[in-house]
């Protein structure tokens, strides 16, 4: 066993800054729906790992940028385009985009594919934990810009 454990919450804007960047630095993998709050992986610990969910049809890739942190990141769009009706807005909005709708992952291919994901952040987690015991010595290389294992 790993000693993972699971945690669930939702950003909901009335947490301070100062609490949110606390939140973010003790996850090591980090799930979430595309979306801004997202943006939080920023925080999160170098080499850590990041699954985003994205809606059908959201052809953005935003977070693969936290990987010069040594982010393993993962992506998964939804097999299933939800209608803006659906999601809540008036049938007026159907061209609303895709990005914009809920996120449907009920088709097992969507389930099987979340669960390889999560499979591979936490094998990612745990061979870091089996090689740095006592935390990942990092450093940032001011030439890259990215961080680093020191050797």
């Amino acid at each position: 066993a790993m000693g993972a454990e699971l945690k669930v919450f939702t950003v909901t804007g009335d947490e301070s800054f100062e609490e949110q960047v606390k939140l973010m630095n003790g996850i090591g993998f980090l799930v979430g729906v595309h979306g801004a709050n997202l943006l939080n992986a920023i925080f999160m610990r170098p080499f850590g790992a990041l699954l985003e969910v994205s809606p059908y049809d959201a052809k953005e890739r935003c977070y693969v940028g936290g990987s010069n942190s040594g982010l393993a990141y993962f992506r998964h769009m939804a097999s299933v385009n939800v209608s803006a009706e659906e999601s809540g807005c008036h049938p007026m909005q159907e061209r609303m985009p895709p990005r914009d709708r809920l996120v449907g992952i009920d088709t097992k291919e969507d389930q099987d594919q979340l669960r390889k994901y999560v499979r591979e952040g936490l094998r990612h987690l745990k061979e870091l934990q089996e090689k740095y015991a006592n935390g990942i010595p990092t450093r940032l290389n001011i030439d890259t810009k990215h961080f680093e294992v020191e050797q």
